[in-house]
């Protein structure tokens, strides 16, 4: 709305400044049936209205300039963010992937560890196992974790 009316006021002042210039550019005896006017309003009237309206254009074009700039300052932020966020989504699958196969290898060595333990569980039931190494198995088995070579 502002630059609507802004526009409104700019456009009028630059008519007003046409229709003084058409005033003076008049015959004489036309100038003198309008005697609301004279040469003097119409100059005075005309070149302050040319030097503020002018002055209008030259704001607006300011602004449009600098809005411009913002804009494309502001796309290329928010083409910034839209590159980490896609960086940022790519990371969370790696890091998802990689903790499904964290999962899958944690289980897959606890299995390992049970299958171990049962094969130690049943070389102890084995008689031709000597005592030593019934003994070091034992150990193993009951949470000391050197295994003497012997």
């Amino acid at each position: 709305m502002k630059k609507i009316l802004f526009n409104i006021v700019v456009y009028s002042m630059l008519a007003w400044t046409m229709i003084t210039a058409g005033y003076m550019a008049l015959p004489i005896e036309i100038q003198e049936m309008l005697p609301q006017m004279n040469w003097i309003t119409a100059v005075i009237s005309g070149s302050s209205t040319l030097l503020v309206g002018s002055g209008g254009l030259a704001v607006q074009s300011f602004l449009l300039k600098a809005r411009t700039a913002s804009d494309s300052k502001y796309k290329v932020v928010a083409d910034k963010y839209l590159e980490v966020a896609d960086a940022y989504n790519s990371l969370d699958t790696k890091y998802d992937n990689l903790e499904n196969k964290y999962d899958g290898l944690k289980e897959s060595v606890d299995r390992n560890n049970l299958l171990q333990e049962a094969s130690l569980q049943a070389k102890l039931s084995n008689p031709l196992i000597d005592a030593e190494t019934k003994k070091l198995i034992e150990d193993v088995l009951g949470g000391e974790s050197d295994v003497k070579e012997g």
